[in-house]
């Protein structure tokens, strides 16, 4: 679980002992979902073109490979390092950072709607108005 979830499961398992605090990733779009498998697959292909291309353009029946291919060969390493950050940029898109806080099936807070982390006092103030009874008040230096 990332950092900053298991911080804020922290503080609300010290105010409200007992309560189930769960959280899971929050799925991206089904568009991000393909750029990100079509990248991978584009990644894959390429380092095969880079390392195995002449005997790939063989077995399509090409006498000889494309003149591109001569500067992919001249640059290997720049081509996979654009391969790698292609890649690596398209399946950061995977990782959305939303989430949603809910009780009762009461949504509590939104970082899709918000634009931004609630605070753990916004949490707690929030979960007491739903009638989560909270042990203690959180001080201003406890996060």
């Amino acid at each position: 679980m990332k950092p900053r979830f298991m911080e804020y499961r922290r503080i609300l398992l010290r105010q409200f002992p007992g309560v189930p605090i769960v959280g899971k990733v929050y799925p991206p779009g089904d568009d991000k979902i393909m750029i990100a498998t079509v990248a991978q697959y584009a990644f894959f292909l390429g380092i095969a073109v880079i390392f195995f291309g002449e005997g790939l353009f063989k077995a399509m029946g090409m006498a000889q490979p494309p003149e591109w291919y001569a500067a992919v060969q001249e640059n290997k390493m720049q081509a996979c390092m654009f391969l790698w950050i292609a890649n690596s940029l398209a399946t950061s898109q995977l990782a959305t950072g939303a989430f949603e806080i809910s009780y009762d099936g009461d949504l509590i807070f939104s970082k899709l709607e918000e634009h931004r982390w609630p605070s753990p006092e916004e949490l707690i103030r929030a979960l007491t108005i739903k009638g989560v009874t909270a042990r203690q008040q959180l001080n201003d230096n406890s996060f």
